[in-house]
């Protein structure tokens, strides 16, 4: 390979969207193989998970990438989405609250992390670590699970609000303990 080819404008922009390609690809890979799982591990009568992988996924994503590049990973990450979604015959109105609850979750969380943490990593001291318990395990969860759970119910998802959300709550902050510090570290 000529030591020139590099120094081109064209060439650095290939070699750039290659790069930020590559990771952006495997979130949405991991994104569809963790809703496949999630899938599995189902509450029994409900379509409610006892893990919800996807949006621990996506969250890590977020957490490791500029806040600049979250679009690209929120993006790359609706067709897997829509895939799985469909597999279960989900109308389009569950898809969308599904959606929005995942990124919401995944979106509040990183940013609550990031905000109070500085920037830092999250897991490089033990005032990280709490931020991250007390941001992305509980905060983000109870928040946006209390909008999911009631469009779970008003799209008819869901029969009982209570149930809805108690466990997403507790799948998602399960998920995010299990799955987000491994994929960081």
């Amino acid at each position: 390979i000529p030591k020139d080819l590099f120094k081109s404008r064209a060439a650095r922009s290939v070699v750039g969207l290659v790069c930020l390609a590559q990771p952006v690809l495997l979130v949405c890979l991991g994104y569809y193989a963790g809703a496949l799982i999630g899938k599995a591990l189902r509450f029994p009568g409900s379509h409610l998970s006892l893990v919800w992988p996807p949006t621990a996924i996506l969250l890590a994503a977020l957490l490791m990438s500029p806040p600049r590049k979250w679009w690209l990973y929120l993006v790359a990450v609706i067709p897997a989405h829509v895939l799985v979604q469909l597999q279960d015959s989900v109308p389009a109105w569950g898809i969308i609250s599904h959606l929005l609850g995942n990124f919401g979750q995944a979106v509040l969380a990183a940013y609550s992390v990031r905000h109070f943490n500085k920037g830092a990593p999250p897991f490089d001291s033990f005032r990280a670590v709490v931020i991250f318990m007390f941001g992305a395990v509980i905060f983000a969860p109870v928040v946006v699970s209390s909008m999911a759970a009631y469009l779970y119910v008003l799209s008819g998802w869901e029969q009982s609000y209570g149930y809805a959300w108690g466990a997403r709550v507790l799948s998602n902050a399960l998920s995010t303990l299990m799955i987000v510090p491994p994929i960081i570290l």
